[in-house]
């Protein structure tokens, strides 16, 4: 049974059971750094989004199929597909995209129909990531996915593991090392934060 299907299945269950509006509050996404969204994805791609179709079974609407051109791929195997896939409903955590144009940053799975997404990927518009968002897509994220990004809820937070980066964005409530920050192995097996010098500078100078 294919993963599409296990989706159109759950779908379906979910109505069933639940209905139309207890389905609207179900989905629940960790808040977790970009990169491990990335990390966690099987295919990552950057492509424009230039349509939409809505994929029933039977009379019950399932999907949203997005159309999409030039896809570029930074991590995964690319089918030849034309399409990315999302559910129909909020609650199963639908991705909503615009369809003129924009660029987007989208990550999920790969099926035979398409790629997969859901609102708990990485999936935003290109413009909207910061440089070192778009360094760590294209060069830095894939490095660090061998280490562990753990998330810091509460101070103080500390770890004995060299492979393992505190993220601490969240007890802080900013977005300092989502936005600016990629979990790097280094040479020696451990992993530390990079931050790009721009943020460094910014430090350095108190502002």
């Amino acid at each position: 049974m294919t993963r599409a299907l296990n989706i159109i299945l759950l779908t379906l269950a979910v109505l069933l059971l639940g209905g139309l509006e207890e389905t609207a509050e179900a989905c629940r996404c960790s808040q977790v750094h970009p990169q491990r969204q990335f990390c966690n994805s099987d295919v990552v791609i950057k492509a424009k989004v230039v349509g939409e179709e809505t994929v029933y079974d039977g009379t019950f609407p399932v999907s949203i199929k997005y159309i999409i051109k030039k896809p570029k791929v930074f991590k995964g195997e690319w089918q030849e597909v034309n399409a990315v896939f999302t559910p129909y409903f909020d609650g199963l955590c639908a991705v909503h995209l615009q369809t003129n144009g924009t660029e987007y940053l989208l990550s999920g799975y790969m099926d035979s129909d398409g790629m997969h997404i859901s609102l708990c990927g990485f999936n935003v518009p290109w413009n909207s990531l910061t440089d070192t968002q778009k360094l760590g897509v294209t060069q830095h994220y894939e490095k660090g996915c061998e280490c562990t990004i753990q998330t810091c809820f509460t101070l103080p937070c500390e770890t004995s593991d060299p492979q393992v980066c505190l993220w601490t964005d969240v007890a802080f409530d900013v977005q300092q090392q989502a936005d600016h920050s990629s979990c790097i192995k280094r040479d020696d097996d451990t992993c530390a934060w990079y931050t790009s010098p721009r943020v460094q500078n910014r430090r350095r100078k108190g502002y």
